[in-house]
């Protein structure tokens, strides 16, 4: 069944209801930021421990990896050091994965609830564990098709580059190169916004409709064929728009940097490793936190835009009340 997504808040809910309406791109973006200004209590309770060990995690991976290395000519790749380093890295890795899965996991219960689909977070959650397997199987699935385009065009711009350069020379290389790498560069934007669009739409779906997984593909492709342009230019502008904030919250390391070029660099961050790996592991936690947080919610809010548009959920939600309200008048009668 398709879940009823423009009607009152669910019994009991403390969240505010969504507009009964169609809105613009802008107004989704802007409509997702609002639901996590109001929210963002709700957001971090659910996502920051499993933030925490998701930053811990992976860059204690990378310590481990970079130490290993930077040993590894005075150890004479000795076993013992080599076997503690990757063993290390590898029980990391594994921690990282579970934390990014219930990332994964609890951001899509937030949708729910934000999306006043359910009472309380805590529903959401636990009807999500029941279909943890689809949803898993689809948050995997929604990274395939933008890095499968990315892998292809990295290809085609090796081949183009080396085509370029064997073939022609001087300023004819520079003026058709510039034409070719500036379709190429277009090309793989609007592919890759379009892949995108579909996987994070996909997991909308699964999200939010409790219907199979070979039902939710043909929900999705139904909804990125009808108004496949309007998708991308949506992924585009949230996109820039995740990526604004994220520099604000990276600021910090930034200006660190910043400050290292301008003092010519009498305060070398390269002296002070840990200093910049406690630094990017704080940091990481309200990044995570954040574009998970926006990504998923703007999605789903789209993927509500989209019901409205194409299959009038508004209206077939209002026509259910009237219907239920002549059989009370009815029975009361």
């Amino acid at each position: 069944m398709f879940p009823d997504l423009v009607t009152e808040p669910a019994p009991k809910s403390q969240l505010a209801p969504l507009p009964e309406k169609v809105l613009s791109l802008g107004d989704i973006v802007s409509l997702t930021f609002r639901r996590f200004r109001l929210y963002y209590k709700l957001y971090f309770k659910a996502l920051f421990w499993p933030a925490v060990f998701c930053s811990l995690a992976s860059h204690l991976a990378y310590f481990c990896l970079r130490h290993w290395i930077s040993i590894a000519s005075t150890s004479m790749l000795a076993m013992a050091p080599f076997v503690l380093h990757m063993a290390l890295a590898l029980v990391s890795l594994i921690i990282w994965f579970f934390s990014a899965w219930e990332l994964c996991l609890r951001s899509c219960a937030l949708v729910r609830t934000v999306l006043c689909l359910d009472a309380t977070y805590k529903d959401s959650l636990t009807l999500l564990k029941k279909r943890a397997g689809t949803v898993f199987f689809a948050c995997n699935l929604a990274l395939l098709p933008p890095a499968l385009c990315l892998i292809f065009w990295s290809v085609v711009i090796v081949a183009a580059a080396a085509s370029l350069n064997i073939s022609l020379g001087g300023s004819e290389r520079v003026a058709i190169g510039t034409l070719v790498f500036a379709f190429i560069g277009f090309a793989l934007t609007v592919s890759v916004m379009i892949s995108g669009l579909f996987g994070s739409l996909l997991l909308a779906v699964v999200t939010l409709e409790q219907i199979s997984f070979v039902e939710s593909f043909k929900r999705t492709w139904f909804f990125v064929s009808m108004r496949m342009m309007r998708g991308g230019s949506f992924t585009s502008l949230l996109a820039v728009a995740i990526a604004l904030v994220c520099v604000v919250i990276e600021s910090p390391m930034i200006i660190l940097q910043v400050i290292e070029q301008a003092s010519h660099a009498t305060f070398k961050l390269s002296q002070t490793p840990y200093l910049v790996d406690i630094l990017e592991t704080i940091l990481e936690v309200p990044f995570n936190i954040f574009t998970f947080s926006i990504s998923f919610t703007a999605y789903g809010l789209f993927y509500r835009d989209l019901r409205l548009r194409l299959e009038g959920a508004d209206l077939l939600a209002r026509l259910a009340r009237l219907a239920k309200s002549n059989e009370t008048t009815a029975e009361e009668i």
